[in-house]
């Protein structure tokens, strides 16, 4: 399963984001996401771990704050809109939410 979400990471990231994403992807482990249950507290994880916003207070108390990506380090430049990292990460979210 683990191989497989690394690779899914890989495909999501195109070849501008690929690096962001496994960093994403090694700064959440999907454990820890399974925790979280819903899609929407999945969504909130992961765009928090990427930079994309700032409110943390609706996760779960022991989720591990400190570890955050930048939101610059993500690469917009030359990607259509529906590809844009955040949209990516909303989309992987359903994902998880549904195999969790």
């Amino acid at each position: 399963m683990k191989l497989f979400i690394v690779k899914l990471m890989l495909a999501l990231g195109y070849p501008k984001n690929k690096v962001q994403f496994l960093e994403l992807f090694s700064s959440s482990p999907i454990q820890r996401n399974k925790k979280l249950k819903t899609q929407s507290l999945i969504e909130k994880a992961l765009l928090y771990r990427a930079g994309f916003i700032e409110d943390y207070f609706s996760l779960p108390p022991n989720f591990d704050t400190f570890l955050r990506l930048e939101e610059t380090y993500w690469v917009y430049r030359s990607i259509r809109p529906a590809n844009f990292p955040d949209r990516r990460k909303k989309d992987f979210s359903h994902l998880l939410a549904e195999t969790t």
